[in-house]
């Protein structure tokens, strides 16, 4: 049986600071990878390092690091959802 193409995320509607996506992704990979990977992957982007991010470009954000291998996709991917729902870290743990 062939496997299903995975659902497009859920969008986000609202603005998020650069420094709450780290702080989520933190949660998972630690504090230095999390600001490591989403640093890089702002500046590729060409986004802002720091501050508030208009809903598509979070989302931008959100699938850059989605892409990345292992656990740090992973943890993008849960991160999106936890920054969606309202989830704690409520403001930047750094």
């Amino acid at each position: 049986m062939p496997s299903q193409p995975e659902a497009p995320a859920p969008k986000l509607t609202e603005p998020c600071d650069v420094e709450l996506i780290s702080a989520h992704m933190a949660a998972s990979i630690g504090q230095q990878k999390a600001m490591s990977v989403v640093a890089a992957a702002v500046k590729e982007l060409g986004l802002p390092e720091a501050g508030k991010l208009a809903p598509g470009d979070a989302d931008r954000l959100f699938d850059r690091l989605q892409n990345e291998p292992g656990l740090v996709g992973l943890a993008a991917k849960v991160s999106r959802q936890m920054v969606r729902m309202g989830v704690a870290p409520l403001k930047p743990a750094f």
